[in-house]
């Protein structure tokens, strides 16, 4: 449904509203977008605005979407105009079936007389067998048709895929942008808002979903299961064990996965912060076991685990054991705090993700 989408606010992404303004005003519309950026930061919500504009029945508006008031609007409001038609995996997913729905949906005459709209979203998701089918209408695109692909990670696409869209980029929040609204929006204390700004990686619809009280005792118990497992000198034993039960939990669920990495990668971030500053004192982390770790660690070793934590990150899409990628993390921050040799060492796979 797109009713909750149009009524929030699109905070930010000035210049791919103007980008795409300019498109409805003059009619100059490719028959293909990517929109690319972080989950959570916005991409659908503008889409579905976008959608809105396209096929508003009054003139363009001043503002950026549908004037809201005509049929069309009205429909698309509710979730069932017949010209957007919105794609989401099914499952782990987007299966040939859904793409192939498409192709004989588009191969109607629009209901409005303007475009019919399809809105894939998480494009990534195409299976190779969905991939190659959709290739094929991109290639000889109906007309009167309008295809929006929106994707976090772009290159997970195939190439020849990408290749046929006009690119529209999305950028994280500053966090002068988010914190402020934030603050003002949903009362919270600047402190709060700018703890759930940096989880949610400058992208509201993350913000959004969290509660700054959880928020913080979730940082703590990361907090301390970091210290306890991989910082900790004695006990190797109790601390492998903290190790694997904790990667265990994190591990239940694709979301809460996704949330350990966020707080892990923000806690590599005040560990290199303080390892910079030319005042350690000065430097407030939000972790306090970092003012350890950043005595411990060296700033190639930051490096690398920072890049060995985002392939943690995709690796995950392809169903590869989310608890053991984790744990294989962790024992590598481990070594690296501690200094023992290197018994394991991440590889990116040479087979593509």
């Amino acid at each position: 449904m797109m009713t909750t989408e149009i009524s929030t606010p699109i905070i930010g992404h000035e210049q791919a509203q103007r980008l795409l303004t300019a498109a409805v005003r003059t009619q100059r519309l490719a028959h293909a977008y990517l929109f690319t950026g972080p989950d959570g930061i916005g991409k659908r919500l503008v889409a579905t605005r976008w959608a809105m504009a396209i096929n508003c029945e009054m003139p363009p508006q001043k503002d950026f979407g549908g004037c809201g008031r005509c049929r069309a609007c009205a429909m698309a409001l509710a979730g069932s105009h017949p010209d957007l038609i919105i794609i989401e995996p099914d499952g782990l997913f987007i299966k040939i079936e859904q793409i192939r729905a498409v192709q004989v949906s588009l191969g109607f005459a629009s209901w409005s007389g303007a475009r019919k709209i399809i809105l894939i979203d998480r494009a990534d998701r195409l299976n190779q067998e969905a991939a190659n089918c959709l290739l094929k209408t991109l290639e000889e695109p109906p007309p009167a048709s309008l295809l929006i692909l929106l994707s976090a990670s772009p290159n997970d696409l195939l190439p020849t895929l990408r290749s046929r869209c006009h690119l529209v980029r999305f950028f994280p929040l500053d966090e002068d942008q988010l914190t402020p609204w934030l603050i003002a929006e949903q009362s919270w204390s600047k402190e709060e808002a700018a703890l759930v700004g940096a989880v949610a990686g400058g992208c509201i619809g993350k913000a959004l979903a969290v509660d700054p009280s959880a928020l913080r005792e979730e940082r703590d118990l990361i907090d301390q299961w970091v210290s306890d497992s991989c910082l900790a000198r004695t006990g190797p034993d109790q601390a492998l064990f903290r190790l694997t039960e904790g990667a265990e939990a994190a591990a239940q669920t694709p979301e809460q996965f996704e949330r350990t990495l966020r707080w892990l990668l923000l806690w590599l971030q005040d560990v290199v912060r303080l390892i910079v500053s030319t005042n350690p004192a000065g430097a407030l982390p939000r972790f306090p076991s970092a003012q350890r770790a950043a005595r411990q660690l060296p700033i190639s070793a930051c490096s690398q685990l920072a890049v060995q934590l985002h392939w943690t990150w995709r690796a995950s899409f392809r169903n590869i054991n989310r608890h053991l990628l984790l744990e294989q993390w962790l024992i590598a921050l481990r070594e690296a705090c501690l200094g023992a040799p290197r018994r394991s060492q991440l590889q990116e796979p040479t087979a593509p993700l």
